[in-house]
């Protein structure tokens, strides 16, 4: 303290002098005044302490290093926000320890893959002076917001500020906004919004896909009219560029109502619906819909109600539809011009109101089963007419259904099948003609197998016999029966149309006037025989002798229905069929035609007799009296021939036959006959025979090596083909073509030849060759003899086809 009350403050040193033995001796003291000093000191303190409410007070976290990175200062915040390692948070602390404890301790969740990595990458974020803020996440799961600056001493001031709320706002923003997103990414439809300047802002994927070849100007801030000329300058919408402008007068008018809806084709040809909605702050919300399928439903429904009323206005059927209590709903147009009504007055009649009373009771009834059994069903009803007349219609009934499945109402169908039913009437006929037929040809196949068989037999026991003579009675006999036997299989073929033709170009009248004479010489004296010939007729292609046989058949029918006598006129005539005439009741197609008729004045026939008069072993003859079999095979002669039969009777007017034969423009050429045949000797020549029928087999057998034939022989195909590789040398395969074992002679045939290129082949059967070629079972080069068939015949096809 000096006089004056001055505090001063000395700093004194004193030390002592020591002699050579150690001993105090005298000591040094100096004195230094550093008041100065100590009031520089105070005023440091004071200047820390104010600094450090300074910085206590600071908001945020605060952190100071000096120019060598060391811990100057920091507050509470700071330590409070790093309470891991507020520890180590003293003053002179090195930043690069502080930096790695809080690496090590996880105080500090970001870039923490390595300590080392992580430390060196924040020193060197602090020695480089980063201008930008970074985010910081602690362990606590805060966020703080880093910044760092240098002072110019060179030290380091970090500022720490808590943005935790603001991150928490963010993320709950970027959710809303992901969710808002996701929401429009998959919505069904396209998504585009504008803002208020009608700019895009953005758009989903779906709407992208609309537009693929306009996707990439899809951006946000594209405006609606630049888009919209886009997409139809290059195509994106079906349309010229001049509906653009249309286009953007129609979208203003909606934008200014604030809501509306368009439609467009694309250029893939889908449609959609676009519906624009304003938005509250001026904007445009669009939305597209893909409504390809409703259009083309509606295309459906157009076309469909097209269709139904064709049908409803052209229908040959009747068609009546009506709801479940029986009332009309529509009809087509030939029902209500059929009943002098429009289409609007008969809707909502009933049938009671407009059909005689039976026939409604008819057509009702049959509504209300349709509707209780949900079940279709048909039914024939006739209808009488005035005259008296019947008419027959077919109606079919089906019950209509709505999408649920309840029944809403009929559907009647009806259709006049009176031609039908006589015509199936006639139909039904003829399929049984055709299978009598098929039974005829078959039991005439397997009779002449058995007129093979005997022929042959008696021909060898004429060859054989030594008292030719005291034979011959009995064998000419036996070979007349087997020829009336081979005429009766000739008229069960004729009626099965098998029967093997022999066509010639024929003068008709010619024929008819030799028939005549035969007839006036053997008919009795009370049957006066008449004829009228048609002139200048045109020739005929015909198998005359069956034509014969037919017109043979005809006169003995009217000899025998004129027991006491009467008349029977012969005519010849020439008719034509023009095109307009096809499918009449002569069931001729257009042409030429020579008739030929025959008239007798007998009891004539009833109707129910009439109709069965082409039926084969059809007879009102008394047993034993008659075959049954003449006029079937005339059907079967005539049909086969390309003609028709006609025949017309009534009880007590007599009975006409007319058959109509095709007329053709061919010369008449008269043939000179061939000498009688001579007996032909085999000369050694080998034959393969193959028959399944043991007896026939040994019979032709028999026959050919009479004749000087070497024979083999087999019954089926793979006996001979194990034959043909055991002969060295066979000259003809003679081979019947039905057999059994699942090879018939057809098939032997191509096998045969496979081994033996150049073998001839004659084939046998009792079917004809004509039968057998029109059905395809053998090829229109086969040659074929028919069976029965004699020694003389055999052995000159076989001569023909051997030389």
């Amino acid at each position: 303290m000096t006089p004056a009350g001055e505090t001063r403050y000395i700093y004194e040193i004193s030390r002592p002098i020591l002699d050579v033995e150690g001993a105090v001796i005298r000591e040094y003291r100096v004195a230094q005044d550093i008041t100065e000093r100590k009031r520089a000191e105070a005023e440091l303190r004071d200047s820390q302490a104010r600094l450090s409410d300074a910085i206590e007070s600071i908001s945020e976290a605060f952190v100071l290093f000096d120019s060598e990175e060391r811990l100057v200062a920091c507050n509470d915040h700071y330590r409070e926000m790093f309470p891991l390692v507020a520890d180590t948070m003293v003053p002179g602390a090195k930043l690069e320890d502080l930096v790695r404890v809080t690496g090590e301790r996880g105080q500090v969740m970001h870039d923490m893959a390595s300590v080392d990595d992580w430390v060196e990458k924040r020193l060197r974020e602090y020695r480089l002076d980063r201008k930008e803020p970074v985010e910081l996440q602690l362990s606590d799961g805060r966020w703080v917001l880093a910044s760092e600056r240098r002072t110019r001493e060179g030290g380091i001031v970090g500022i720490r500020v808590d943005i935790t709320e603001r991150k928490r706002d963010e993320q709950a923003l970027r959710s809303s906004q992901t969710l808002l997103l996701d929401a429009i990414e998959s919505f069904p439809g396209g998504f585009i919004l504008y803002d208020s300047d009608e700019r895009m802002i953005l758009c989903n994927s779906q709407y992208r896909d609309f537009y693929p070849s306009i996707a990439d100007i899809l951006e946000p801030g594209v405006s609606f009219e630049a888009l919209s000329r886009t997409a139809f300058a290059a195509g994106a919408v079906k349309g010229s560029a001049e509906n653009v402008e249309a286009f953007m007068k129609k979208h203003s008018a909606l934008y200014e109502s604030g809501q509306g809806a368009y439609e467009q084709q694309l250029d893939d040809g889908r449609w959609v619906l676009c519906s624009v909605r304003s938005t509250a702050d001026g904007g445009i919300v669009g939305i597209l819909m893909d409504i390809t399928d409703v259009k083309r439903a509606e295309e459906t429904v157009r076309t469909r109600d097209a269709w139904l009323k064709g049908i409803m206005e052209n229908s040959p059927l009747e068609i009546v539809l009506k709801d479940t209590t029986g009332k009309i709903m529509a009809v087509s147009r030939n029902v209500h011009e059929a009943h002098g009504m429009s289409q609007e007055e008969i809707i909502g009649l009933r049938s009671s109101d407009f059909l005689p009373a039976k026939l409604a009771e008819i057509y009702m009834k049959a509504d209300r089963e349709v509707i209780e059994t949900g079940l279709d069903m048909q039914q024939e009803i006739p209808r009488e007419s005035e005259d008296g007349s019947f008419s027959y219609m077919l109606n079919a009934k089906f019950p209509l259904k709505d999408d649920a499945g309840l029944i809403v109402g009929t559907c009647s169908l009806s259709t006049d099948i009176t031609e039908m039913k006589a015509v199936q009437a006639q139909l039904n006929q003829a399929i049984k003609m055709e299978a009598v037929g098929q039974l005829t040809g078959g039991i005439a196949h397997d009779f002449n197998n058995l007129l093979a068989i005997v022929m042959g037999n008696l021909e060898l026991i004429e060859n054989q016999a030594k008292d030719r003579n005291a034979l011959a009675p009995y064998l000419d006999a036996a070979f007349s029966s087997t020829d009336d036997a081979a005429t009766l299989t000739q008229r069960l073929l004729a009626f099965s149309r098998n029967q093997p033709l022999m066509p010639k170009i024929t003068d008709m009248n010619g024929l008819v006037s030799k028939m005549i004479g035969l007839f006036s010489r053997t008919l009795d004296d009370n049957i006066a025989i008449l004829s009228d010939f048609g002139d200048a007729l045109a020739p005929i292609s015909i198998d005359p002798g069956q034509l014969e046989n037919a017109l043979l058949n005809l006169v003995v029918n009217a000899r025998d229905a004129m027991p006491k006598g009467g008349e029977i006129l012969i005519e010849t005539d020439s008719l034509t069929v023009h095109e307009t005439a096809a499918g009449s009741d002569l069931e001729l197609a257009p042409g030429d035609y020579i008739s030929l008729t025959v008239r007798d004045t007998g009891g004539g026939m009833e109707r129910d007799v009439l109709d069965h008069v082409f039926e084969p072993f059809f007879t009102t003859k008394e047993v034993g009296e008659g075959s049954g079999l003449g006029l079937s095979m005339v059907f079967g002669f005539v049909n086969q021939s390309g003609g028709h039969v006609a025949i017309s009777s009534k009880p007590g007017r007599g009975t006409t036959v007319t058959l109509y034969l095709p007329a053709t423009t061919a010369k008449i050429v008269h043939e000179e006959k061939p000498d009688p045949d001579r007996d032909i000797q085999g000369d050694g020549k080998t034959i393969l025979f193959v028959e399944d029928n043991d007896q026939l087999r040994r019979v032709v057998v028999a026959q050919l090596t009479s004749m000087g034939f070497q024979v083999h022989h087999a019954r089926d195909g793979k006996s001979t083909l194990d034959a043909l590789e055991k002969i060295p040398l066979i000259d003809l395969l003679l081979t019947d073509v039905k057999m059994p074992g699942g090879m018939d002679g057809v098939e032997l045939a191509r096998q045969a030849r496979r081994r033996r290129p150049s073998l001839p082949v004659l084939y046998a059967s009792g079917y004809s060759a004509d039968a057998l070629k029109k059905s395809g079972q053998l090829e229109d080069s086969a040659e074929l003899i028919e069976k029965p068939f004699k020694r003389r015949a055999l052995a000159a096809r076989i001569a023909s086809m051997l030389s």
